[in-house]
Order: structure tokens, then sequence, then C-alpha cells
């Protein structure tokens, strides 16, 4: 959970990240807001399987050699079973207890937002049924960003498989020991599923650290993420998140 802005804020703004994205993707974002809002705090909500990632290369002095020489230690989806539990109910469970926190017992406004499919997450949280309550009675308003509404995916190239069919056959597969999403596998590290945004997180690293050299990465990225000419490690960050999905 990232928290940004002054603890003694009226009104607390609660950020669901993209499918691939984690609570840290909206720190410079919510830095901006509460700088250009008194009285607003951000909150930026995390879900439960990015404490799977194995994060441990970034302590390190290069992080580059222990992701793609052989030391990261990627998730076996068969030690995983447990996955197959965290349905929308659970990160709609586990958001609703985020939200609550906020709210301290009705002392603060809370607006629900989100990015891509968090927007979409916020739309479901506003529709479902607590146990007869509906999720919008717990929010002010709410903040949708590229995501949530009807035909917010169409034209990016990928239809969206979400037909009553499609999306039985996706259950039974989780119910099979397919736990993890591979949507994004073919240009992660390997095929699994919680590799894939390590390239981002590289590419971050390094443009930080050192953004108008020779791009570090660039000679070792998968064919369909690496650029066709020389650029520097901040050009390489760029580049990822100008054509990243969601």
């Amino acid at each position: 959970m990232l928290k940004v802005g002054p603890d003694t804020a009226r009104t607390v703004l609660v950020l669901v990240p993209g499918m691939f994205g984690a609570a840290n993707d909206f720190r410079r974002l919510a830095r901006d807001l509460v700088a250009g809002l008194p009285g607003v705090q951000i909150w930026a909500f995390d879900r439960r399987e990015e404490n799977l990632a194995d994060r441990a290369g970034f302590a390190t002095a290069d992080p580059a050699a222990y992701y793609l020489d052989g030391h990261y230690h990627a998730l076996d989806p068969d030690t995983a079973a447990f996955a197959a539990r965290w349905s929308l109910a659970r990160t709609l469970a586990d958001l609703r207890t985020v939200l609550r926190a906020a709210a301290r017992g009705g002392r603060r406004r809370v607006v629900l937002g989100g990015h891509s499919w968090g927007a979409t997450t916020a739309m479901a949280y506003a529709a479902w049924d607590f146990d007869g309550s509906p999720g919008y009675r717990d929010l002010s308003a709410q903040v949708l960003v590229d995501g949530g509404v009807r035909g917010a995916f169409d034209g990016t190239g990928e239809p969206v498989h979400n037909s009553p069919e499609e999306v039985r056959e996706r259950l039974a597969a989780i119910e099979d020991g397919a736990v993890f999403d591979m949507t994004l596998s073919g240009v992660g590290l390997g095929s699994r599923a919680e590799n894939t945004q390590i390239w981002y997180r590289l590419a971050g690293w390094y443009a930080h650290r050192d953004p108008d050299g020779r791009s570090i990465l660039q000679p070792r990225m998968p064919d369909a993420l690496r650029p066709p000419l020389p650029v520097t490690n901040a050009g390489l960050l760029g580049t990822l998140l100008t054509s990243s999905p969601s």
C-alpha cells in the first residue's frame, strides 16, 4: 500500500493499478495531486500477487545480472495452487478493507479510482453486493482512467475475450492449475507470468542511475520489446512505457 499526502486529509483517493501494474505506478502522480489539492490524501492499492515476485535483484549492484543470468526465482504454478482462490471476489474484499480503513468510520470522504483494468475493478466494486450492501455506498465518487466502461479497450489490436464461454474456459483452466495469467509471457523473461514486468522495472532502475548512458538492457531484450536503433537507458524506459499494455 502506497500512501502520499497528509494523514489529516478529509478526502482520500484510493487508486487501483492496471492489470500488470502496482501501487508505485501512481507515486509521481500522487505527489503532484496532493501538491495541487490541499486536503486530499492518495492511497494506492497493491493486489496480492504483487507479493509473489522476487525483487531481491534490485538490492544488488547489478540487477540485470540477477534477473538475466539465472539467479531470479520464478514462482512455479505447481506450487501456487493457493492463487486459484484469489478471485474477483477476493480482490474486492481486500479493496473494501482498504476503503473502510481510509474512511475512518465515515469521518473521511473516499473516492475510488483506477487505471485500465484498475478502472474496471473500481466499476466492479461499485456494483458488487457485499452481503446486501452495494459497494457504491462506500464511495463519494469514482475516477476512471482509460478503462472501466464498455468499449474502453477497443482499438488496442487485441480483442477482450470475455464471452461467457471464454470466461468458463479460463475458470476451468484455473481449477486445473493454470493459476497465472500468461497474456504477456511472450515478451517476458522466460514463460512465467510474474516475470513480465521485470523488464520495465529493470529499465527504470538503469534510467534512474544513468539516464544518458547507452542502454544496458537493449541487446538482451526479446525481439518484441527491443528498439530497432540504439537508445539510452532513459530512452529504453520511455519506449517501453509508451508501447506497454495496461
